[in-house]
């Protein structure tokens, strides 16, 4: 039982990364659709993880969208931090 018990901590935040990392996929494809919607383009999420904020912002050419993805992008990255700190 003792076992158990040590494995448990280790299991949740395992657990709350694979949360996170779900979040974060998440965060991108919504990015990658409001920018196929607009342009009829499409962008890899690798371009994407390598674009500043402000890159980003320069894609879109509704003022909608421009202000919401660089958002989306910075939610991104605080959950990316995240991620890293847990690993």
């Amino acid at each position: 039982m003792a076992e158990y018990s040590c494995r448990r901590p280790l299991r949740d935040l395992l657990r709350r990364r694979f949360t996170l990392v779900r979040q974060a996929v998440q965060l991108l494809l919504t990015i990658q659709s409001s920018f196929s919607r607009t342009s009829g383009k499409q962008v890899s999420a690798n371009a994407l993880k390598r674009m500043s904020p402000i890159e980003l912002q320069a894609l879109f050419t509704d003022p909608n969208t421009r202000c919401d993805a660089p958002t989306q992008y910075t939610v991104w990255l605080t959950v990316h931090e995240q991620i890293r700190e847990i690993e």
